[in-house]
Parts: C-alpha cells; sequence; structure tokens
C-alpha cells in the first residue's frame, strides 16, 4: 500500500510541476519594462519536462496576443499572433530540424554558376512572378524578424544557407553552410523554409534541379 501510495505521489508532483505557472506583468506591449503590476503580462506554463510555452495578454482586456513556444531555450512549433478580434493574423513555424553541412543532390545544378554563365536554354527559377535575386531578396525582407533572443545577447553575424529548388519548384534540403550562431541560423532557415513554391529552372524547355547558397546578415542598430 505504500508503495502505492507514493507512487501516486510522484505522478500528482510531477503533474504539478508541469502544471505550474509564472507570471510577469509589464508597461508595455512590447514586454520591455516589468512592473509590479501592469496592463499586459506574460503567462509561461511548462506543458511538458521539456517545452515551455509562453502566452501574451492584454491584462484589463483578457485578450492573448501571441503565443510562443521554446525547447531547450529555442523556438519551437508554431508561433501565432492574435488581433483583438482573437483571431490569428500571423504565424511563425519553427518546426523543422537544423542541420548543418553542404548537401548536393545528384543531378542538381549551381544556380550561382548558370546565373552567372547564363549558357543558352536557360530559364533562371521565378518567385511571385520574379526573378532569382528580386524574389528572394522580397520575401526575406517581408518576413524578416530579428530573433528575440538574439538581440538580447547581442548576437550579430551572417548566416549562409544551402537550398535546392526541384523541379517542382519545391524548396528542399536546407542545411547551413557557414554561421555559428543557432539563434541566428535556426530563423535564417525558418524564413527560408517558409518560401512558397518558385516557378523552376528551365534548360531547353525542360525543369531542372539548382541549388544555391543564400545569406541573411543580422546586424543591430
Amino acid at each position: 500500500m505504500k508503495k502505492f501510495l507514493l507512487i501516486l505521489a510522484f505522478i500528482s508532483f510531477n503533474s504539478f510541476c508541469f502544471s505550474q505557472e509564472k507570471i510577469t506583468y509589464y508597461k508595455d506591449k512590447y514586454a520591455n519594462q516589468p512592473a509590479e503590476k501592469g496592463n499586459y503580462m506574460i503567462k509561461e506554463e511548462m506543458i511538458n519536462d521539456s517545452v515551455l510555452k509562453k502566452e501574451f495578454l492584454h491584462v484589463k482586456k483578457n485578450r492573448v496576443q501571441w503565443t510562443k513556444f521554446y525547447m531547450n531555450d529555442a523556438p519551437y512549433g508554431i508561433w501565432k499572433y492574435y488581433d483583438n478580434n482573437g483571431k490569428v493574423y500571423g504565424e511563425r513555424n519553427y518546426e523543422f530540424i537544423l542541420k548543418y553541412g553542404e548537401y548536393i543532390p545528384e543531378g542538381a545544378l549551381d544556380l550561382k554558376t548558370l546565373l552567372s554563365e547564363s549558357p543558352e536554354g536557360f530559364e533562371p527559377p521565378m518567385l511571385n512572378g520574379k526573378d532569382y535575386r528580386d524574389g528572394i531578396n522580397e520575401h526575406v525582407r517581408k518576413i524578416f524578424r530579428y530573433p528575440e533572443i538574439a538581440q538580447g545577447n547581442n548576437i550579430q553575424g551572417r548566416v549562409e544557407m544551402q537550398f535546392t529548388i526541384d523541379k517542382q519548384g519545391n524548396v528542399k534540403n536546407l542545411s547551413v553552410v557557414n554561421g555559428a550562431e543557432e539563434p541566428l541560423a535556426r530563423e535564417t532557415h525558418r524564413i527560408l523554409h517558409a518560401m512558397p513554391n518558385w516557378q523552376p529552372a528551365r534548360l531547353n524547355g525542360e525543369p531542372i534541379e539548382v541549388y544555391v547558397v543564400y545569406p541573411i546578415i543580422f546586424k543591430l542598430n
């Protein structure tokens, strides 16, 4: 009987630990000014032994403004942002495994070489109706967000990520080839992973798979 009671106590203790909440109040909507009481608060809750959930709420209106998840202090899962009506207006997807090192699929061609040499019959890939450089630069500018943890720790740098655009225009094989700071690498992966399908490159009218290394520079003002 004692053993049974101890097991129950252990289960209850674990459940209590995982359901504990930590609440921090803030004066401002950017969560930069902590206060004993404020109009905003961040509610933190461990939903299992490794995943932390954070919610940012307007206290008086009892309205959630964003929800974020972390695993071992790194962004995790789907982050959601809510409008004044409680509807999701934006998301950030961190459901991926960060990979490092060069990987070139068999038969894939170097896009940088193709763009510089422009061989006869070559048509570069297009994104949202624009050529490679304009299309990808516009995409990056649109969804770029400086990682909060990198801002807080004054982390800056350049990340180079390799990826392929296959014959159907899918973005695949994202991998960090240069850049050691994980928060910056993770954000670079998120940005490029979120690209919509491309219009694939073509050679003599036939779609081809290409690979490219694209850099993103993170610099604090």
